[in-house]
């Protein structure tokens, strides 16, 4: 099964839960089934379309719908459903509400 894990911060450094967890699943995944789409840095051993953070995609109110609304299709959303179309995954697992 081919799965795209979509995060919404770095994983890099292992120094929280978060990223721990997620470090950890993601270490189980066979490498050629497994797309990690998240900002920078790269996660080594690990394929990684890397994105700006939200911070730097100007997005600073997550749960206020009209920003989100407002900022429309930015150059990272193009690349992350870019980078989706070219892997084609059987899952999708987006890691929060600002990934999704």
């Amino acid at each position: 099964m081919r799965l795209a894990f979509l995060a919404w911060s770095p994983l890099v450094p292992a120094d929280s839960g978060y990223r721990l967890r997620a470090q950890a699943l993601l270490r189980h995944l066979p490498a050629e089934e497994l797309l990690l789409i998240a900002p920078a840095p790269e996660v080594e051993g690990l394929r990684h379309c890397v994105l700006p953070s939200p911070w730097t995609a100007r997005l600073p109110l997550p749960l206020n719908r009209q920003v989100l609304l407002f900022q429309g299709p930015t150059q990272a959303r193009r690349r992350a459903v870019q980078a989706l179309r070219d892997f084609r995954p059987d899952l999708i697992w987006a890691e929060g509400l600002w990934a999704f």
